[in-house]
């Protein structure tokens, strides 16, 4: 029987330590909380999708290199060659074709107002601009950029939220190139 007895106090002292918990005090400082955690995160929401949506939201124009490959090897051609591309005479192995992603990584659509200049790379280390591509997004009007030896000049376009822009060039370099340009490396010393 003491045995027993003593199990029931037990029982009893646990029953009365969760009262404390389960009074309406506490049960009306849980209520609060709740309710304020909701406000706080409803509040949260509305914030971030009026920052999204406001006209001067910033976000990230990325301007990306995919590849720099050299586009006549000079393993593919015997020495002492040269090749004639658009006017400029070129000894394999310094022609390279180099690949940008400019992409909009915005909250919003950049139109040409946007632009403070027109986008603009310089040629480093004595290369020359053969050729230039843009490639807009579908249904664009195609883009009248210019250039001249060493400079590339793409005026102000539409770029809608998430939209990308592929700029090709083909570089005559005075160096030889590698096959293929390392993906990691920047365009220090090439393209500014």
């Amino acid at each position: 029987m003491i045995a027993l007895s003593s199990n029931l106090n037990r029982g009893t002292d646990v029953a009365e330590k969760s009262s404390f918990w389960r009074s309406e005090s506490w049960m009306g400082i849980g209520v609060v909380v709740a309710v304020l955690g909701i406000l706080v995160t409803v509040v949260g929401i509305l914030v971030t999708i009026w920052l999204a949506r406001h006209p001067d939201s910033v976000g990230v124009m990325k301007l990306q290199r995919l590849s720099a490959v050299s586009v006549i090897p000079s393993e593919t051609l015997p020495s002492g060659t040269t090749v004639s591309l658009e006017g400029t005479t070129i000894t394999p192995g310094h022609l390279q074709l180099r690949t940008y992603l400019l992409q909009n990584r915005t909250n919003h659509h950049i139109t040409p107002s946007d632009f403070d200049a027109p986008l603009t790379a310089h040629i480093l280390g004595g290369g020359r601009v053969v050729s230039v591509t843009v490639t807009l997004p579908a249904n664009r009007p195609p883009l009248k950029f210019e250039h001249t030896i060493d400079t590339i000049t793409i005026p102000p376009m539409l770029l809608n939220v998430g939209e990308n822009a592929v700029i090709n060039l083909m570089i005559a370099t005075p160096n030889p190139i590698k096959l293929f340009g390392d993906p990691y490396a920047n365009d220090d010393g090439v393209v500014q």
